[in-house]
């Protein structure tokens, strides 16, 4: 400490700095827990300190920018109003459906539907509605699509928002959704999409699939059914910059794509899913991949998950497989090695709260990937 009673004081990052009566700067780090004292001539040593703390300025805005969701009202509860009826999207603004109405409905449209407890009509109220029973994953709220209508060519509907700031050239972009399938849809589909663009993909083509959208995250997680859990599908996208608006949906045609039906179910004749917790934030590297696609159905739980969570992937032949597991900021924190079935316990131990990724390979070939949440 300076050896004069007074001094002036600052911090940044968690280093402090100290002045003396002398003027003498006195830098304290606390990761050395030791006094660095700098006798030189102020005119040479406060230059130094001035890029010390312009370099500790940047290094604090640069992780404060990671983990950020880009994604405005993720969760859908932030609403201008209580939904009274379907095709109410628009209530939880930014969020809305790039066909025709932006900012409404009309009569005999229709349009990406909200859900709300606040709701004051059964069909749109939560957690039972018209097309099930489901819980928000969290808060209060959630959205709901058709991705696939046998009784109407290539109908669709989709989610968009315009992001809280636009992408960054050449950064890579970690994507996460949760679905739930409904419990009346009889049908079923295994790939979705993502479309960033630097404008909105409004469209008059009476709802019709974006198939002319070529999205930059292709999801393929195999058959989404659960109709209890929501399931979280994750990918990654390197930015061109620029791009402010994110689509969700299938940008599939009919005859592309590939959907399973239940016909013991009796309810509607959709592929009709629940939205939840959209997320989109810078990564350091792509812990995966950039492809956005998983070569074989991963399944993971609990998610989120306590003190371990369950991966389970499909692996017939027995292949020695290891699994990588990355931070958020993508960097490797664990190793599980020589896994020859096809369930593999991740146990927390000194592994902090937040998001955390996993890549399954063997013999360097990538077998899958997913994501999940340590609370």
């Amino acid at each position: 400490m300076p050896r004069n009673g007074k001094r002036e004081s600052g911090s940044l990052c968690n280093t402090r700095y100290y002045r003396d009566e002398s003027h003498t700067p006195i830098l304290f780090t606390p990761s050395e827990n030791k006094l660095v004292l700098y006798r030189a001539d102020p005119e040479t040593i406060l230059p130094r300190m001035r890029k010390l703390f312009t370099i500790l300025l940047f290094v604090c805005f640069y992780a404060s920018t990671f983990g950020q969701n880009l994604v405005p009202n993720p969760g859908f509860d932030s609403l201008s109003e209580c939904p009274f009826f379907l095709h109410q999207i628009y209530k939880a603004p930014p969020w809305f459906q790039p066909f025709f109405y932006p900012k409404g409905t009309t009569s005999g449209s229709s349009s990406t539907d909200l859900y709300a407890t606040c709701a004051t009509h059964d069909y749109c109220k939560v957690p039972e509605n018209i097309h099930g029973n489901q819980h928000p994953r969290s808060g209060s709220a959630y959205a709901g699509i058709i991705v696939y209508d046998p009784t109407q060519q290539d109908y669709r509907e989709y989610i968009e928002v315009q992001l809280d700031s636009a992408l960054r050239e050449n950064q890579v972009y970690c994507f996460s959704i949760y679905l739930s399938l409904a419990d009346h849809a009889e049908y079923a589909i295994d790939k979705f999409g993502v479309y960033f663009s630097a404008d909105s993909t409004l469209d008059s083509n009476d709802f019709n699939a974006l198939a002319y959208l070529a999205p930059q995250i292709e999801l393929n997680p195999g058959i989404v059914n659960d109709t209890n859990n929501w399931t979280q599908l994750t990918g990654y996208y390197r930015a061109k910059g620029g791009e402010q608006y994110l689509t969700f949906g299938n940008f599939r045609k009919d005859k592309d794509t590939y959907y399973a039906y239940d016909s013991l179910k009796k309810g509607v004749s959709l592929a009709y899913y629940y939205v939840d917790d959209v997320s989109l934030s810078p990564c350091e590297m792509p812990p995966m991949g950039l492809n956005g696609t998983e070569e074989t159905p991963v399944r993971i739980y609990p998610n989120p998950a306590g003190s371990f969570v369950t991966i389970a992937f499909e692996n017939p032949a027995g292949s020695a497989c290891e699994i990588l597991v990355f931070n958020s900021m993508g960097q490797l924190v664990r190793e599980i090695h020589n896994v020859t079935d096809e369930t593999a316990v991740l146990q927390r131990n000194s592994l902090s709260e937040g998001l955390y990724y996993f890549r399954i390979q063997s013999h360097n070939r990538q077998l899958g990937f997913g994501s999940f949440v340590f609370e």
